[in-house]
């Protein structure tokens, strides 16, 4: 983390804001995961997005629509969040652990990621 970024943190922690984190991991370090179905993998995409292609096991539940649906995930399951890149997931492990969830990971390079890495993927 850059300077300018941990003193931001430690002002916001001093102000008494509660902070939090989740993990990232890379498609590699979680497939098993993703497909003995472990863990609850959530793709945040757009509809056209999920049509051309998906994770399996895969939820597919866009990201405006995450917070107002999120409770039906939160359980004692681990939740993976997952879009094309890694950007709205970030957005989508932020939602779910601000609503409690304590087990996130972000999916690092998201769908594009998982295919780069030669994962088997869902075709519609």
């Amino acid at each position: 983390m850059a300077t300018w970024e941990t003193a931001v943190v430690q002002r916001l922690a001093q102000a008494g804001h509660k902070l939090g984190s989740y993990k990232t991991k890379t498609p590699k370090q979680i497939y098993e995961q993703i497909i003995e179905g472990a863990a609850t993998l959530i793709d945040v995409r757009n509809q056209n997005e999920w049509e051309k292609g998906h994770l399996p096991n895969a939820h597919h539940l866009m990201l405006g629509y995450l917070q107002p649906e999120a409770a039906q995930f939160i359980c004692d399951k681990p939740i993976i969040v997952q879009c094309q890149s890694g950007a709205r997931s970030a957005v989508g492990a932020s939602i779910l652990k601000a609503m409690g969830a304590t087990d996130v990971t972000n999916l690092k390079g998201g769908y594009i990621g998982w295919r780069i890495a030669g994962l088997p993927m869902v075709q519609e």
